[in-house]
């Protein structure tokens, strides 16, 4: 991207690993945030990612040379052909700062937001030019993530989302780039979906090395739906949770806040506190012990089905393709292949029974096979 010239609108995990990539990929780059401390935190991060990576981009003090630090939301955008907005996932937020973006690109720039749940036809309601706006759902942390999601408001036209497409090849990211806007999109749909049937396990008398156990012993993945609460805090677990239902399109078990909150209440909030599914001596996260003579939890089945029929849902109600769907999984959350993959290796006869196992015990929407699983699978 030599002549690309990139605003980023916010410098926390995500704003400033937007930056970093740009910056590899040889773009200019402004980087906005109200606090000093705040962009002082993101230049010496940004320099720690950039040093990781200087036999691909050259060397740090070069590279960010590229990068200018600007306390003006003007300054950060002024004459950029992409302004990224990563603040927080907050309307009101989002709001005031794309009003100041749009008013201080030029009528040829391309605005996008790197929310993680919203609809992007609700963040792009105060803008003038919605046809130019997209979203780019980065994962954390942007620069180890193989794709992007890309998705679409309401309005954006064709031209923005081949341009979006351009940008994300351009940051050496894969375009994982979704059919319709939808809440939570693709990836935190079977993120939260995995989560939610872990913790309903732990809840109804399993232990979490069981279930992780059962994740990592039969199924490959690298560390458990419990382990990975832990690491991004029971905290912001709980958050996402109650963040769910107010979109639409999603339904949950308010049995899952309830065990939460109760974790919440013993001070049990993951691994930076010491404690969450599991205990941290030293209040950092690391993968459990792996014990191939432990419990696993009942059949995998029982666990996966559901998660399973979330991604098929996905592509059968045309949110993305199939093929995306794996994707996403894949290279944007990180498991080791997606949930369709999944199901085809488990067989849909035994999904099938774990789904009816589920339903005659919660008669849920989420556990009612309505098809998908034969149209997807």
């Amino acid at each position: 991207m030599p002549a690309m010239r990139v605003g980023v609108l916010g410098a926390g995990p995500i704003g400033l690993g937007v930056a970093a990539l740009a910056l590899l990929n040889e773009a200019e780059v402004g980087l906005w945030s109200r606090r000093d401390s705040t962009r002082l935190s993101a230049y010496q991060e940004i320099g720690r990612i950039l040093s990781k990576n200087r036999a691909a981009a050259g060397e740090p003090g070069e590279i960010l040379a590229r990068l200018r630090l600007c306390a003006d939301v003007a300054e950060a955008v002024r004459g950029v052909d992409w302004a990224v907005e990563s603040v927080v996932e907050t309307l009101d937020v989002k709001y005031a700062v794309l009003r100041a973006v749009q008013d201080a690109t030029p009528p040829s720039a391309f605005l996008a937001t790197t929310a993680s749940w919203i609809p992007i036809s609700i963040i792009a309601r105060p803008l003038t030019r919605p046809e130019r706006f997209v979203g780019l759902h980065f994962y954390n942390p942007p620069w180890r993530r193989a794709a992007v999601e890309i998705i679409p408001g309401e309005r954006s036209a064709s031209e923005t989302m081949a341009a979006a497409e351009t940008l994300v090849r351009g940051l050496g990211r894969v375009p994982a780039v979704l059919r319709r806007d939808f809440p939570g999109f693709v990836g935190n749909r079977l993120l939260l979906r995995q989560y939610e049937e872990a913790v309903l396990a732990v809840a109804d008398g399993g232990t979490p090395e069981a279930v992780d156990a059962a994740y990592r012993l039969r199924l490959g993945f690298p560390f458990g739906p419990c382990e990975s609460m832990d690491y991004i805090g029971l905290e912001l677990t709980h958050r996402l949770f109650d963040e769910t239902g107010r979109w639409g399109r999603w339904e949950g078990s308010w049995r899952t806040l309830a065990y939460l909150d109760e974790r919440l209440r013993r001070a049990e909030r993951g691994a930076a506190a010491g404690r969450g599914f599991y205990v941290y001596a030293q209040h950092r996260w690391e993968r459990q012990p792996r014990d191939r003579d432990s419990e696993v939890a009942g059949e995998v089945a029982d666990l996966v089905a559901p998660v399973v029929l979330e991604g098929a849902r996905l592509a059968r109600e045309g949110v993305a393709t199939a093929e995306v769907v794996e994707t996403i999984a894949r290279d944007c959350i990180g498991w080791p292949e997606g949930p369709l993959a999944i199901g085809r290796r488990l067989g849909r006869a035994p999904l099938g029974d774990a789904l009816a196992r589920r339903y005659e015990h919660d008669p849920a929407e989420r556990y009612r096979d309505d098809g998908s699983l034969s149209d997807v699978l």
